[in-house]
């Protein structure tokens, strides 16, 4: 009655254990047994083994030989049940069930060598009776420490095997067996103690590691997470962009990749502040998934840089319409609290696997179409096709060659003049970049300069150029003003403006005969960095004209807030002249807003005399095209120099100012 009372409470223990102990402390508890279960089982079989070899000639075969030797056989097939499922993974039910059944066997088993112990105590002399008790209390505790970490069961054994041995010897009234009895108790009061506190130290323990593990889990998806949009970062873009291609391959379906990219959003963030930047950037992305759907995986990838996965077989009309839809969506103005913004955003698609065949080259198929919307067609969706897959490779071609140690051999300058036309003389020359390849001939400048941004090599061009602008610019006369552009890596690269310095100082030319042109694109990457460069040159006593003057809607801003000494305005607006119009009354206007501000201006693009007639009349006084020359290499632009300043041919007789309109 005893022991059922015992086993009862133990089993309302566990199922009290079970359900307050959460799933990582249970298996936590097997798996710490299940390493000591081999010592556990061959400590019993030793001491079973000795007990029985000591009593074989005082007590019968049966409890000398048969019931040990069954008590091992079950105890090593219990082993071997634990053995065969040592490599199986450790699951919440896998431990429950390994926890009742060790229960129920340990109530068993210990019930069973307490039975045989108590049946050998009567039998041999005062040595073989204490040996029974060595075995009790050996096996006992050596069972007890195997199990410290599945603590009921720990105790469970202890009180079945040690309760009914230390009442049976205390008893019988024999004063050392009484003594061996009460030791054996207050050990055993002993290591229950010592088992509580370790194991209360092994519940903290799991309990901490359950937490870490969580707070591991936690970490991870917030690595996965951008944390400004909610949406998935590039991290998990690029891991979920891998799943869907190793599906999409064994199925044989089409994938699609599409990178978009904010127009506008880099001025927003300079005017209104990077507060504003992020409401774009959190509504944007609102209006992402809204517009396409739950199918299309959308992720922010860095920036104002966006990436879309479209698993559902989409084809070319399906993604361009779907494109399209997106930058209308994205294109409607965002409120910013201190008022309203407008940015739009261009699109461009690849797809796997006509597109491309890894995540890898699917991206820069994407990112090409992207590069080419932006640089054509800014504002709408463009897609990869068989066509770009030509270009890309040459471009990528380019980009290689621009690395080449001996790029500088090949690089050269030519020189536009810009003609003052109220005396006819060239007043300076724009140097313009020229590539020369043994293998890829005449490389356009507009080709090459972009891949050269695109591959980080732009800089160290810029620098190969300059210097050979600079040596040929002295050979000339002077008052004729050498003017260099600049890109946008050339002001915000750090040091890259300085290094030109230090190229600028180590020449001869003087300050006032070198101009530095940047363009608005240039002054939209980062303003404030291109600033500071642009004030570090004009400190150093350069000047500084704003190329392509009046193709941004920032350009009246840029006036504002950088010394600029010259406007140059873009040719789009020379080509109407003549016919007049809007064209003549904005070239009127910006001549005009120049004069009121100081600013000398100049006219690119004239081809004709009409044009070089009017823009003198309108009075503007230096201009620059075809008309006059194209751009010649240095030796022939020394010729072209000596013959214009000394016929004065493209001097404007009359100049009349006309009215607008």
């Amino acid at each position: 009655m005893a022991e059922h009372g015992i086993a009862s409470k133990s089993v309302a223990i566990l199922a009290q254990q079970t359900s307050t102990s959460d799933a990582e402390l249970l298996r936590l508890q097997v798996s710490a047994f299940q390493r000591q279960i081999p010592l556990m089982y061959a400590v019993i079989c030793a001491n079973a083994i000795g007990l029985g070899w000591t009593h074989l000639n005082v007590a019968p075969f049966l409890l000398a030989v048969a019931v040990p030797a069954a008590l091992i056989l079950a105890s090593l097939f219990r082993l071997w049940l634990w053995w065969r499922v040592r490599y199986e993974p450790m699951t919440t039910e896998r431990a429950r069930r390994a926890l009742r059944s060790t229960h129920a066997f340990a109530l068993l088993l210990g019930a069973s060598f307490v039975l045989w112990s108590l049946l050998l105590a009567p039998l041999g002399n005062a040595f073989q009776q204490m040996h029974v008790a060595i075995f009790m209390g050996l096996s006992s505790f050596a069972c007890a420490v195997c199990l410290m970490h599945v603590r009921t069961a720990s105790l469970l054994l202890l009180s079945v095997a040690l309760v009914p041995f230390t009442g049976f010897y205390i008893s019988s009234g024999n004063p050392v067996l009484v003594a061996v009895a009460i030791n054996i108790a207050l050990v055993a009061i002993l290591v229950i103690i010592v088992q509580n506190r370790y194991f209360r130290d092994f519940q903290e323990l799991a309990h901490s590691r359950t937490e870490a593990r969580r707070l591991h889990g936690d970490m991870a998806e917030l690595a996965q997470v951008d944390s400004l949009t909610k949406l998935a970062n590039r991290r998990a873009f690029f891991k979920h962009l891998d799943g869907t291609l190793e599906s999409a391959g064994k199925l044989g379906k089409r994938v699609s990749l599409g990178l978009v990219d904010l127009d506008g959003f880099k001025q927003i963030n300079d005017l209104y502040g990077h507060r504003a930047g992020d409401t774009i950037l959190a509504e944007a992305s609102k209006r992402m998934l809204e517009t396409l759907g739950p199918d299309v995986f959308v992720a922010r990838l860095g920036g104002d840089e966006f990436g879309l996965i479209f698993s559902d077989g989409a084809n070319d009309a399906e993604l361009r319409s779907r494109g399209l839809a997106l930058c209308l969506a994205l294109r409607a103005s965002y409120e910013l609290g201190q008022g309203s913004g407008q940015a739009g955003a261009s699109l461009g698609f690849a797809s796997f696997p006509d597109g491309a065949k890894t995540a890898e080259e699917l991206y820069e198929c994407a990112d090409y179409a992207l590069y080419r919307v932006k640089t054509e067609a800014a504002g709408t969706a463009e897609i990869f096709t068989a066509a770009h897959s030509g270009n890309r490779r040459k471009l990528s071609l380019i980009e290689q060659r621009l690395r080449a140690p001996d790029i500088a051999e090949e690089l050269s300058v030519e020189f536009q003049p810009i003609i003052d036309l109220e005396t006819g003389a060239v007043v300076a020359a724009e140097a313009l970049a020229r590539w020369e390849h043994p293998e890829l001939g005449n490389v356009p400048p507009d080709i090459f300069i972009r891949a050269a941004e695109r591959s980080g090599t732009i800089c160290s061009i810029t620098q190969i150029l300059f210097a050979k602008a600079l040596k040929s610019r002295a050979s000339w006369p002077e008052g004729v003003t050498l003017s260099f552009n600049l890109s946008v890596h050339d002001l915000v690269t750090p040091n890259a403006s300085a290094k030109l310095l230090e190229i600028a100082k180590s020449c001869v030319v003087p300050p006032k005969a070198l101009q530095f042109e940047i363009t608005e694109t240039a002054l939209l990457k980062d303003f404030e960095k291109a600033r500071r460069s642009i004030e570090a040159l004009k400190a150093a006593g350069y000047t500084i004209a704003l190329d392509d003057f009046g193709c941004g809607y920032s350009s009246l801003q840029y006036l504002h807030s950088l010394p600029i000494d010259r406007i140059k305005v873009d040719r789009s607006f020379t080509s109407g002249l003549v016919a007049g119009g809007a064209g003549r009354n904005i070239i009127a206007t910006i001549v005009d807003l120049s004069h009121s501000l100081g600013m000398d201006c100049v006219i690119e693009g004239v081809e004709l005399w009409e044009q070089c007639d009017l823009i003198g009349r309108m009075g503007c006084r230096f201009a620059q095209g075809h008309y006059f020359s194209k751009a010649l290499p240095a030796q022939q632009f020394l010729e072209f120099l000596a013959t214009a300043n000394s016929k004065r041919r493209y001097r404007v007789a009359s100049n009349l100012r006309l009215v607008q309109g």
